[in-house]
C-alpha cells in the first residue's frame, strides 16, 4: 500500500462517518444556550433572555388532560410567554433543569427541556445566524416524579 493511500483511506473513512446533516459543535452549543435562555430566563424572571430564545412567531401548546374527556390544547404565543417571564419563579437549585439537543441539522433542530414544573419538547430554527425556538409542546411532569429525574429522563429519551 502506498503512503498516499495509507494516509487518505483513514481520512475518507472518518469523513464518511460524519452525518451530512449534522450540526457543528458550535451550533449544538448555541442550541443548548437557547434552551437554557428559554427555561432559566422564565424561572429567573428575565423576559429579555426569553425573548432572545424564542421566535416572534412562537407557538407554544400545553396538553391539558381532563378527567372523562379528551385532552385540550392550550396555546401561547411569544408575546404572552415573554410577558409571563416577569418576576422570578424558582431559585436555580429548585428548577431541576435538564436540557438536551435531540437532533441538530444546519437550519433546524429539536430538543427537550425538563424541569420541576414543565416537560417541554422544542423545535428550533436557525435564522440570521441565531437559533430560536419556534414551537413547544409541553405538559406537567408526571405525578410523583423524583427530585432528581435526570437519569430516568435520559433513559426514556434514548429508548
Amino acid at each position: 500500500m502506498s503512503l498516499r493511500l495509507a494516509v487518505l483511506l483513514p481520512l475518507c473513512l472518518c469523513v464518511s462517518a460524519v452525518s451530512p446533516g449534522a450540526a457543528p459543535v458550535d451550533d449544538r452549543t448555541a442550541i443548548l444556550q437557547a434552551l437554557h435562555d428559554y427555561a432559566d430566563g422564565f424561572y429567573g424572571g428575565e423576559p429579555d433572555r426569553v425573548a432572545r430564545a424564542v421566535s416572534p412567531a412562537l407557538s407554544k401548546r400545553q396538553v391539558m388532560p381532563r378527567p372523562g374527556a379528551s385532552a385540550l390544547l392550550a396555546e401561547m404565543n411569544a408575546e404572552t410567554l415573554v410577558d409571563a417571564a416577569h418576576g422570578a419563579k424558582l431559585a436555580p437549585a429548585g428548577r431541576r433543569l435538564t436540557a438536551e439537543v435531540l437532533m441538530a441539522g444546519p437550519e433546524t433542530a429539536s430538543g427537550r427541556v425538563f424541569s420541576a414544573r414543565f416537560n417541554d419538547y422544542v423545535l428550533l430554527a436557525k435564522r440570521q445566524g441565531a437559533w430560536q425556538i419556534v414551537s413547544v409542546l409541553w405538559h406537567a411532569p408526571p405525578t410523583g416524579a423524583s427530585e432528581d429525574h435526570t437519569e430516568a429522563v435520559s433513559r426514556a429519551v434514548r429508548a
